[in-house]
């Protein structure tokens, strides 16, 4: 009878589809509709190039409409569909992870089942801090470049802040109103979890349960039978005012002389699109028998190559001459980005405000 290696369990197109899928179904940015999966963008990494072009139709222009006459020689003149193209970058990442053979033996478990069984984990909070390093470059950008026409300021570096400048129902509103009339477009804010003690406080929670996820009845089923497979959660959704609240320590706040300054975003469904393709070795493993004196140590690689973008704007960032793709930080810099629509079509707000 022969053994299940771990190459047999990690290896392979299953498992690479059980992590890709459930590494988005454990991301809340996806659940709400923050980030949405873009066709597009996979059929624009599946060629060459570490940019390129995805383009959006514009709106229908607001002319006036015709009035309609009886004369056959009055003729209507159609008015064109245009579309404009944005920028977006190929990001391909990795990690790997090894153990000794001998701590099995010591701990009664093999430290790379639990890499297996938390990879999608891993990656879905990766791609959360992807995310917000690049609310961190847009933020800089209007900073910089624009004229902060997508933030709403009610922070004051005081040693004792008034109600006026700690997250309040005003400030939240006025928020949304940045982007005038389409403001309902926006649906979800994501806060650090200091500020969600604040919303908690002004009592305005309300509490829902969602499932997420891949139904048994249709759960990918791997050809060696021992790989994950995806399957169900019920997630508790919380709400602020009709909004979906996303909370994650990943999202900022800037020290200030007296108070530090907390970064709310609020978005509307699609504020960032995603693609993906399968990079040429997704998942390797390697064994080294040599070390530990001979005992040996197990190696585990997982790769991904995707797009992550938000609407509206050009990823400018400047290549390198060894080709990387930028690190997080590299896009958390103004000169990262420009954006290339109006205000009215581009669904993330930023409150900054005290707690």
């Amino acid at each position: 009878m022969a053994a299940t290696d771990l190459a047999d369990v990690f290896i392979g197109q299953p498992f690479f589809d059980y992590v890709q899928l459930m590494s988005t179904e454990l991301t809340a940015m996806w659940n709400s509709g923050i980030v949405r999966t873009s066709p597009e963008m996979s059929r624009n990494l599946a060629g060459a190039g570490r940019v390129f072009e995805t383009p959006h139709w514009n709106d229908l222009a607001d002319t006036l409409a015709n009035i309609s006459s009886d004369d056959p020689t009055e003729d209507s003149t159609p008015e064109a569909v245009t579309s404009f193209e944005t920028l977006a970058i190929r990001h391909k990442r990795n990690q790997s992870w090894a153990s000794m053979d001998i701590i099995p033996s010591i701990i009664n478990d093999d430290p790379m089942r639990v890499v297996g069984n938390r990879l999608a984990a891993y990656w879905s909070r990766q791609f959360t801090r992807l995310l917000v390093s690049c609310l961190k470059g847009i933020d800089a950008d209007q900073d910089t470049d624009e004229s902060d026409d997508m933030q709403h300021l009610d922070y004051a570096d005081v040693v004792s802040p008034t109600a006026s400048n700690i997250f309040n129902v005003n400030g939240f509103l006025a928020a949304l109103q940045t982007l005038g009339d389409v403001s309902d477009q926006l649906t979800s804010i994501m806060v650090h979890s200091a500020t969600f003690r604040v919303m908690q406080q002004l009592d305005l929670i309300q509490y829902s349960t969602e499932t997420f996820g891949t139904p048994a009845t249709d759960r990918i089923v791997s050809t060696d039978g021992v790989s994950p497979r995806p399957s169900q959660t019920t997630l508790e959704i919380r709400r602020f005012l009709g909004h979906r609240v996303i909370v994650d320590d990943s999202m900022w706040f800037n020290a200030g002389t007296n108070s530090p300054e907390y970064v709310s975003v609020i978005f509307g469904e699609g504020a960032f699109g995603y693609g993906e393709v399968l990079p040429k070795t997704p998942f390797e493993f390697e064994r080294k028998p040599s070390t530990g004196n001979g005992e040996g140590q197990d190696l585990f690689y997982s790769r991904r190559e995707f797009a992550l973008h938000p609407a509206g704007y050009d990823n400018i960032y400047t290549f390198p001459a060894d080709g990387k793709s930028p690190s997080n930080a590299a896009l958390e810099a103004s000169t990262a980005w420009a954006r290339k629509y109006s205000r009215r079509h581009i669904p993330i707000a930023f409150y900054k405000h005290n707690i």
